[in-house]
């Protein structure tokens, strides 16, 4: 795998996806208090103009971010097409594409900064594990890595669903409704059934919460996908093993709960 401008995609598509995404906030995209948390992490490091970063995933928000900052960036994501739609997005078409499975990564060039969102909760937990030991010898001595990491709230329950939902004033039966509530349905997906798909725990679980008719509304918006939101004792031992934990910081906002952490880390 090496660094290289995206693959031609079709254009249709990446359009369609830029503006999806570019409708839609938090929590699933970094809200101002999330980039100003990225924003001062990165300055307090002093890297120089021109270090060379690396992003996993496709975050226009931390691309911009990156930019400002003088930062030469590579991405990394498995999906060329989403990539391609997030740098419309954030107006960075030029920034670097490596495209493949993380874990794949070659050790070298090594980096002066590792950012993400998100984005090693996309993995499950064996492999999650597997990616915090890889990033930690992907970081130049010295090197750090910066990310919103997510982890089960253990004050979220049936009941604490269920009364977030009650406090929703819009329509249960769009992908506004599905978004505001992903953080804590994930989190409650992993404390109970880590197993099902985030469909099949609407179905089982989550369903009886809405009419049925709110059900249906919402089922062809819901995926076969399982993000891993690990317990945050086993996620802090994890990070541990190959990290300094430099920062950590709680991200509470509407709809997160207490599932998101914000982490500067330098490897060990």
């Amino acid at each position: 795998m090496s660094a290289e401008s995206a693959p031609p995609v079709s254009d249709a598509v990446v359009e369609r996806i830029a503006r999806g995404w570019s409708s839609m906030g938090p929590p699933i995209r970094i809200s101002a208090a999330n980039r100003a948390r990225y924003d001062a992490a990165i300055r307090a490091l002093n890297l120089s103009p021109g270090a060379d970063a690396l992003l996993l995933g496709s975050t226009p928000e931390l691309q911009a971010l990156a930019a400002e900052h003088g930062l030469r960036l590579t991405g990394a994501d498995i999906d060329p097409t989403f990539w391609a739609a997030m740098t419309r997005v954030s107006g960075r078409p030029n920034d670097r594409f490596i495209g493949g499975d993380w874990l794949d990564l070659p050790a070298d060039p090594r980096w002066d900064l590792i950012l993400g969102d998100a984005s090693l909760n996309m993995l499950p937990w064996p492999r999650m594990q597997a990616m915090l030991a890889r990033l930690a010898g992907m970081l130049r001595p010295g090197a750090s890595a910066i990310f919103r990491l997510q982890a089960i709230d253990p004050a979220i329950d049936l009941p604490a669903l269920k009364a977030a939902f009650a406090a929703w004033e819009g329509p249960r039966d769009g992908r506004d409704f599905l978004v505001a509530h992903h953080f804590l349905v994930e989190s409650l997906r992993n404390a109970l059934h880590p197993e099902l798909t985030n469909r099949a725990f609407y179905e089982a679980v989550v369903g009886p919460l809405l009419d049925p008719a709110e059900l249906a509304a919402l089922r062809p918006l819901l995926r076969d996908r399982r993000n891993c939101y690990p317990p945050l004792d086993a996620l802090l031992t994890a990070i541990e093993a190959h990290f300094h934990i430099v920062d950590r910081q709680p991200c509470p906002e509407p709809g997160a709960g207490a599932t998101a952490f914000f982490f500067v880390l330098r490897a060990r």
